[in-house]
């Protein structure tokens, strides 16, 4: 800097020169730190769960000089469920058979069994007793998915009767009964109500399970079952 007195009659023109310097301003860069979910809309596959450092990228300029604050990248494990279908009841003489199951993690599952029967990878093999077989389908996770809630399919297998060894073991139950009766059997029964004079009172084609009898008189009725062209007969009270 130059400072200037041209003078006058007087005085002489006067000049005086200065220097200094002025320092850059300081400017701070910081990330700001995420979080998101693999997988998800904002992260890619091809970079696993975990915590990642964000880097600032350095920059210059002649007013400022640059500090850096690196920010932190946190991908947390995504969810992941199970499905399976179920599995319809079995006899004892069926074949072995698969369990139809899937992830949306595309992660390999593990099965175990409980019942009669056995399973190895996903095939299931009936042992040759009756009884009921629970099969849980689950998944542990790994770096980058949690675990899956276990899933569990039952069925029952069942001895081979005949129909008239089926009929022989129906039971209905109440009975006396007022509104509604059971009937114990897993196959197509039908299922008619008669009056001691033999008037057919109530009809059910299909009757498995509960029974409506709400519409029948007080009284004795017979009632006739029947599978498969065979049928059985039983006393049944209907009270009010």
């Amino acid at each position: 800097m130059t400072a200037l007195q041209e003078g006058d009659a007087t005085y002489s023109t006067a000049t005086e020169m200065k220097t200094f310097s002025m320092a850059k301003a300081s400017m701070k860069a910081t990330a700001d730190d995420l979080t998101i979910t693999y997988g998800g809309s904002q992260a890619t596959s091809a970079i696993d769960a975990g915590t990642y450092s964000i880097t600032v990228a350095p920059g210059t300029d002649n007013n400022y000089d640059f500090t850096y604050v690196n920010g932190t990248l946190t991908i947390e494990k995504a969810d992941q469920a199970i499905t399976a279908s179920p599995i319809e009841d079995k006899l004892l003489t069926d074949v072995p058979f698969d369990i139809v199951a899937s992830n949306d993690s595309g992660l390999p599952l593990t099965y175990s069994i409980t019942g009669p029967a056995t399973i190895s990878g996903s095939t299931i093999t009936l042992d040759g007793t009756a009884g009921d077989v629970t099969v849980t389908v689950s998944q542990a996770g790994d770096n980058n998915y949690n675990a899956a809630a276990d899933v569990t399919v039952s069925f029952t297998v069942d001895e081979l009767l005949s129909t008239a060894s089926i009929l022989s073991k129906l039971k209905v139950y109440p009975n006396p009964a007022s509104h509604f009766i059971e009937i114990n059997t897993k196959k197509d029964v039908s299922a008619k109500f008669y009056t001691l004079d033999g008037t057919l009172a109530l009809d059910y084609d299909k009757a498995n399970g509960k029974v409506d009898i709400s519409t029948l008189k007080e009284g004795v009725y017979m009632l006739e079952l029947i599978i498969d062209n065979e049928r059985t007969f039983q006393k049944f009270i209907k009270t009010n």
